[in-house]
């Protein structure tokens, strides 16, 4: 006679898998890590932090709302590595993983991260452009004097 089959636990996932390997693949978690300093006696690292932020924004729930009450309900050790825990994503820990990211340049990693996405693929892209600028000027500029600034539309 055979005993029953018991189930230990269901994780609806959808294509919480595909993301999370296609980040890992594209080795965005590595990078963030090597990028931004921290300590290893964390739980998680930054990328870590990174790599749920995205997968909960790309569920559609509000990101960064109660990550470590959400985090219950998926494989984290099948998206991340065996051992790491819902509580790991706690309020406290994303925001001192985004407060490194922030020290450690946003701008220049998001850089770092768009060029190695491009050579991972350089023939998907026909063009590659990444303003990393934070500043837009908008409105109509008509020079007084042959001297000024040249400023043109596009």
């Amino acid at each position: 006679m055979q005993s029953p089959i018991q189930i230990e636990a269901i994780h609806p996932q959808g294509y919480l898998n595909l993301i999370s390997q296609m980040m890992k693949d594209m080795r965005i978690p590595q990078t963030i890590d090597a990028k931004v300093p921290y300590d290893a006696q964390c739980n998680v690292s930054p990328g870590d932090v990174v790599q749920m932020i995205v997968m909960d924004m790309l569920t559609g729930r509000q990101a960064l709302v109660h990550m470590a009450d959400w985090a219950k309900r998926l494989d984290l050790e099948k998206l991340f590595r065996p051992g790491v825990q819902a509580s790991f994503f706690n309020d406290d820990a994303l925001a001192r993983h985004l407060d490194r990211i922030s020290g450690a340049g946003v701008h220049e990693l998001y850089s770092t991260l768009a060029l190695q996405a491009w050579q991972r693929n350089p023939d998907s892209v026909l063009a590659f452009h990444s303003d990393t600028t934070s500043k837009s000027v908008y409105g109509a500029y008509k020079a007084t004097d042959e001297d000024d600034l040249l400023i043109t539309e596009g």
